[in-house]
């Protein structure tokens, strides 16, 4: 690992893309609401969608104030951030290419979340141990299922 690779990268950069992602979520086609709704039978609404995206902006924005102003916790926060928006665009990806559809959200979760959750996560790799890599994984993990688990049960 070099060590521009494990330069650490701000944080506004997650909530910042959040906010593109959500608006590529909510105009592409018919609409992330709509799409999931009918792959996973789902009643996910658009008002479903905006209140939970207004819950992950405001999340994202106090994790990323966190890490800015705790410099000890920024390379935990971010190996979390960088997990969720790396795992969230992986899945963008993989829907679009197994159903050989457009899925609203794939644009930006390719071109813009992947690499940021990759960048992201050979930052955290460089600057956090083992164990505290491995638990940054597992929480961005546990963090996208359970919002997933939520749009599901809404």
């Amino acid at each position: 690992m070099t060590a521009r690779a494990s330069r650490p990268i701000t944080p506004w950069l997650f909530p910042l893309s959040y906010l593109a992602h959500a608006t590529d979520e909510a105009l592409a086609g018919a609409g992330f609401p709509a799409w999931f709704s009918r792959q996973f039978g789902a009643a996910f609404s658009l008002r479903d969608f905006l209140v939970l995206n207004g819950v992950g902006i405001l999340v994202l924005t106090l994790a990323a104030l966190l890490a800015q102003t705790h410099a000890r916790l920024r390379p935990g926060i971010v190996g979390v951030l960088s997990t969720i928006v790396f795992l969230n665009g992986s899945l963008h990806f993989a829907a679009s290419a197994i159903t050989g559809a457009w899925v609203p959200g794939v644009l930006t979760g390719t071109l813009v979340w992947i690499p940021l959750g990759l960048r992201g996560l050979i930052a955290a790799r460089g600057q956090l141990a083992g164990r505290a890599f491995l638990r940054s994984l597992a929480i961005g993990v546990a963090i996208h299922t359970s919002v997933t688990g939520v749009a599901l049960y809404i």
